[in-house]
């Protein structure tokens, strides 16, 4: 996965030039969206750790 630094960076997966078992097919992922996720993701697991601690 590459980075690209634009006005609005984004991520960029070149893997099936390398390897065809990956099926990445040139897919762009927005940074922003990538951090949204994974943003979400962490509170979610968080919130996990605090209710089992109930």
């Amino acid at each position: 996965m590459n980075f690209h630094e634009t006005k609005y960076p984004y991520y960029i997966c070149h893997a099936r030039q390398a390897d065809n078992d990956l099926h990445c097919q040139g897919t762009r992922i927005m940074e922003s969206d990538l951090a949204e996720v994974v943003l979400n993701a962490l509170k979610q697991f968080a919130q996990v750790c605090l209710d089992s601690e109930r």
